[in-house]
């Protein structure tokens, strides 16, 4: 009996170690779990005060981060951007991006054939108006903002002037513009810099407004060459009168007598004068009529090709927004039918 008890004991105090043991390497499982918690999830629910501790140890860890974000010295460009068409990733344009798009797309109008045309003969701005909606129902199709009138005004605007002053430097300094680039000899390319320093589309624009140009700067000469005798004749009268009186003054009364009557030459110039200023008035209004005539003929065909083709672009343009799941009643308002 004695022995039985004894091992009896011995194997309860063996139970009690292993239990003790057991209860010690939970507790430090628990603290190691604890631990690991605060620093990285922050989300554990604890009992007591450890709640609070667990609390202050996430703020501690939250606010470095903090103020690392609120330190961060490279700050972060705030820039427009605009959606083009296609839905690709590289869909979007900064604002200088699509600035030149946007020029690009007024290039490419003016080079429609019948375009500038019609363009050159609407001379106020309230004619040009239905152009401008027509350019910005053009931009649009093609996934960017639109224009406002006088943007679109002065950006053609813009495109001649520039041209005209290139065009006019290249005809004075009796040269032509090198387009063969292969074969381009070091003056040439001088002279390449230098027209696209003051025309940077010289090539896309010049076979659309050069004979337009041209025509410009004869009817202007025209016109200069109509002024010019009346303002010579008065030039030239006023020294012969101013000269006349010493003239007359140191002559002998006999000489006096025999000079010729100077009314008969004035009045031939005159009629010299009136006859040339009507010739070169019938010359430029018929050059007018014939330049008129030939384009309203071209364009009697090539707007009802512009207007199918402008048709189709809205369609277009209607089916992607349709396809990117805008409403039918916001592409009616955007793009009419």
């Amino acid at each position: 009996m004695p022995t039985v008890t004894t091992e009896a004991v011995n194997g309860a105090e063996q139970v009690q170690v292993q239990k003790i043991q057991e209860e010690t390497d939970e507790e430090e499982e628990v603290e190691e779990t604890d631990t690991t918690v605060i620093e990285v999830d922050n989300s554990v629910e604890v009992d007591g005060d450890q709640t609070e501790e667990v609390r202050e140890s996430s703020r501690e860890v939250e606010t470095p981060s903090t103020s690392i974000v609120a330190d961060d010295p490279a700050p972060r460009q705030n820039m427009k951007r605009r959606r083009v068409d296609g839905g690709t990733d590289s869909g979007w344009l900064s604002r200088e991006e699509e600035g030149r798009a946007t020029t690009e797309l007024l290039l490419d109008w003016i080079a429609v054939p019948g375009s500038y045309s019609r363009w050159w003969l609407l001379k106020s701005d309230e004619e040009k108006e239905p152009l401008c909606d027509e350019i910005t129902v053009f931009l649009r199709s093609h996934g960017l903002r639109s224009m406002e009138s006088v943007d679109i005004r002065l950006q053609l605007t813009t495109f001649v002037t520039t041209f005209q002053a290139a065009h006019t430097w290249l005809r004075q300094a009796r040269l032509e513009y090198p387009l063969n680039d292969a074969n381009m000899m070091l003056e040439q390319d001088g002279i390449k810099s230098h027209i696209l320093q003051m025309c940077p589309h010289y090539e896309r624009l010049v076979s659309v407004l050069a004979p337009y140009v041209n025509y410009d700067d004869s009817a202007a000469r025209a016109a200069q060459r109509s002024d010019t005798p009346a303002t010579a004749a008065a030039k030239t009268a006023a020294p012969s009168n101013s000269d006349s009186a010493p003239l007359i003054q140191s002559r002998d009364t006999s000489v006096a007598t025999n000079t010729p009557p100077k009314p008969a030459k004035s009045s031939k110039r005159q009629s010299t004068e009136s006859n040339t200023d009507d010739s070169i008035d019938d010359e430029t209004k018929a050059q007018k009529r014939h330049l008129f005539e030939l384009e309203c003929a071209r364009l009697q065909s090539e707007i009802e090709t512009r207007n199918i083709q402008l048709v189709l672009e809205k369609t277009l343009a209607r089916k992607k927004l349709l396809d990117a799941g805008i409403s039918l009643e916001e592409v009616d308002r955007i793009f009419p039918l």
